[in-house]
């Protein structure tokens, strides 16, 4: 972060270059129908929820969830595809 930020502190500095290698990301929320999908697969770490969403709808993203529990779908996403799924980070 640039010296001037509000709020930054100092393990966000110094500005760097970073170099990103190519990546897809979803543009779309997952729903409801996906989550009680991917739920269904075998533990990877962590049990999830099949129906957490307080608002409910096959269509609708599912919503309460934690970023472990999100962590946890990409998991079993990845091992069911053979694909690597995973939450963006920071770069």
């Amino acid at each position: 972060a640039p010296t001037e930020e509000e709020g930054s502190g100092d393990s966000e500095r110094p500005q760097h270059v970073v170099t990103v290698a190519s990546f897809v990301m979803g543009k779309y929320p997952v729903t409801q129908a996906q989550w009680q999908a991917v739920a269904a697969l075998p533990m990877v770490e962590r049990e999830l929820d099949p129906d957490p969403s307080y608002f409910k709808g096959d269509q609708r993203p599912v919503e309460n969830v934690s970023w472990y529990d999100a962590v946890e779908f990409c998991q079993r996403l990845s091992q069911h595809t053979g694909r690597d799924f995973r939450l963006p980070s920071e770069a």
